[in-house]
């Protein structure tokens, strides 16, 4: 399934896994069980927080009591900052957040959850990098635009749908090149 050095580095990170009484309830593939119930997913990779699988794993309509039978077809396993759902969907294996304040509008996070964790470590190790622009500046938000197009270059290989139109990735992106551009105006 995957190689022993993705493996070590991902069993590094602080990983949980869902409760195992979830295991059979949704159908999921098999890269999803074995992620979710037998490797285990970390606290957080960024913004996005896996908080969800200490508990009995839910639809996102369960979940959040959406009312609507449409998002029976994602299980809901975390949250990202603004407080959107994170899903699996069951039926392509498509992990996405659904933006709450959109009407529950799918966003795309990765094609399966295998790609999201090879994404994640490389996200993982370029924000460990980023470097202070200057010794006062609070946040660590500097890094060259080569190092940028190495990271997007390393995540399409991954994930060749990452960076399309409207995905989190792609927004996440955004954020860091804007972060950087302000700190660099303030001096």
């Amino acid at each position: 399934m995957t190689d022993a050095s993705f493996l070590n580095k991902w069993n590094e990170l602080e990983l949980q896994k869902a409760l195992p009484t979830s295991r059979n309830k949704f159908g999921l593939d098999q890269k999803s069980i074995e992620f979710l119930f037998d490797i285990g997913l970390p606290n957080d990779v960024l913004e996005l927080s896996f908080d969800y699988l200490t508990e009995d794993l839910q639809t996102v309509n369960e979940a959040y009591k959406i009312n609507d039978s449409d998002f029976d077809k994602y299980v809901c396993i975390g949250f990202n900052g603004s407080g959107d759902p994170i899903g699996i969907n069951i039926e392509n294996g498509e992990i996405v957040y659904l933006n709450h304040d959109d009407g529950f509008k799918e966003v795309y996070i990765n094609a399966d959850i295998e790609k999201f964790a090879r994404c994640g470590i490389e996200i993982i190790e370029f924000q460990n990098n980023l470097k202070k622009f200057k010794p006062e500046s609070y946040f660590s938000t500097e890094f060259s635009d080569e190092e940028l197009t190495h990271l997007q270059n390393n995540l399409t290989q991954i994930d060749n749908k990452i960076f399309d139109h409207d995905t989190h990735w792609n927004h996440t992106v955004e954020y860091w090149i804007w972060e950087r551009q302000d700190e660099r105006n303030k001096y």
